[in-house]
């Protein structure tokens, strides 16, 4: 069964007049270069034939290596025409019943549907893959007139993912063109926040996309999916099926934006889950800086007693200091060590070479110092602080001075930080001691070898 031959579409007629047009020229210009040649042998001054050669031999030789490249792109054209026209059919046609098309539209889907079981697209020619995709636009634009039909490829995202985009139109639309405000009161500070219109995550679904089988390309700093080209589009969305697999780190933060808006201001729960997801599946600097500080920006959201350790672990240092007085009134023996350099500790040789030791030996100086092995600090000693700490979102549909929020610095308490390093002295004495203790006993052993 054969669909109706339709009209191409204007970019394949550009194409296909262009290329036609150029393979007329190439034979004029090769008419041209035979008569210089006959000249250049006949002549007896061949000065003629020689500049006939020069002036239709070179663009003769640059049109032929042009064609030889693009015949390869035209080829590979009409198998994208085809594929594009198999995913878009398979969705429209179950849509399409769903929706008051007309008698007519309904059965050239069929007929369509009916060729695309029959026929693998990549095998038709041109004229073909023309009359599909001509078929398969009307169609579409049928369903949106309507307002019935989105971009097929959201449609059969995992429902935990699409749950969590930003989508401006279409099926899926939940995104509303305005300011809204959020605050929220932390202790002694008022925490504030502002989403604008221009949410870099926010996805179109009116803006093309093209299918490809390439590498995805890199995206600049900053990305979002309104400055993607078609072919980053269909990158992004593709990969938005298994957000684990390796991709350029720009694709992970066009997502990671949605998640950092849903943090305030939709499925924070949900979205809290995702960033961890993303942040185990994607070892970059950037991303696992930015993604600490929402993680701290979701804690600040939440009582004392719904803080949880599992997430505390993934904050930096410094804030992951903060967290732990807040709710245990302390501060462990892994805490000093990450926030050693900000305690003014700066022998840190057997920290790297030696951890585990080092740290069983801080907590026992902790415990001969303090009776415990943790540096206790109550709670109410945070409003001691004189200095605080940025931590910062990423999404640029913030303005900086909403982007940033600030937390006290507990090393900012006045004598905390030489206490510590005390402690941290101590415990670098002690461990030296106990590996010069061990050093003969291993060498006394070998020998008894």
């Amino acid at each position: 069964m054969r669909a109706k031959k339709v009209p191409e579409e204007k970019a394949w007629k550009k194409f296909r007049a262009k290329y036609c047009a150029l393979c007329v020229l190439l034979g004029f210009l090769l008419f041209f270069v035979l008569l210089g040649t006959s000249i250049l042998i006949d002549s007896k001054t061949r000065l003629s034939g020689f500049i006939v050669l020069v002036i239709f031999g070179t663009p003769s030789t640059l049109l032929i290596g042009w064609l030889i490249k693009n015949r390869k792109k035209y080829k590979t054209k009409s198998i994208f025409i085809g594929e594009t026209v198999k995913n878009n059919l398979q969705q429209a046609s179950a849509a399409a019943h769903n929706l008051a098309v007309d008698k007519d539209t309904l059965e050239n889907l069929e007929e369509l549907r009916q060729m695309l079981d029959m026929e693998n697209p990549a095998e038709l020619d041109l004229e073909e893959l023309a009359a599909w995709a001509e078929a398969d636009r009307q169609i579409n634009a049928e369903m949106r007139k309507k307002g019935e039909l989105i971009n097929p490829d959201l449609l059969d995202l995992p429902e935990r993912v699409l749950s969590l985009l930003w989508v401006k139109n279409g099926r899926c639309s939940n995104f509303k063109d305005t300011t809204l405000p959020y605050s929220h009161d932390f202790g002694n500070f008022r925490i504030t926040f502002k989403y604008g219109a221009d949410e870099p995550s926010l996805i179109d679904v009116d803006l093309p996309i093209e299918i490809h089988n390439y590498l995805p390309e890199p995206l600049p700093y900053f990305p979002s999916y309104s400055r993607m080209n078609p072919r980053q589009r269909f990158s992004f969305l593709k990969w938005l099926y298994n957000v684990e697999q390796p991709i350029e780190i720009g694709y992970v933060f066009v997502y990671y934006y949605a998640l950092e808006r849903h943090l305030i201001f939709g499925n924070s729960e949900l979205a809290i889950q995702e960033i961890i997801r993303l942040r185990n599946a994607h070892d970059n600097l950037s991303f696992k800086h930015y993604s600490s500080d929402a993680i701290a920006l979701f804690l600040l959201t939440r009582g004392k007693e719904h803080i949880s350790s599992d997430l505390i672990k993934y904050l930096s240092p410094q804030t992951r200091a903060f967290f732990t007085i807040f709710t245990q009134d302390c501060l462990n023996s892994e805490d000093i060590i990450l926030n050693a350099n900000r305690i003014g500790f700066k022998n840190k040789r057997y920290i790297q070479n030696n951890y585990d030791l080092f740290n069983e030996t801080l907590k026992e100086t902790l415990f001969s110092e303090f009776s415990e092995n943790v540096f206790c600090i109550k709670q109410k000693e945070i409003s001691k602080c004189t200095q605080t700490f940025v931590v910062s979102l990423a999404n640029i549909s913030l303005m900086p001075e909403q982007r940033n929020f600030f937390i006290p610095d507990p090393f900012s308490i006045s004598g905390l930080s030489e206490k510590l390093n005390n402690v941290l002295v101590k415990t670098h004495e002690s461990v030296k001691f106990k590996l010069r203790t061990q050093r003969p006993k291993s060498v006394k052993f070998e020998e008894a070898e």
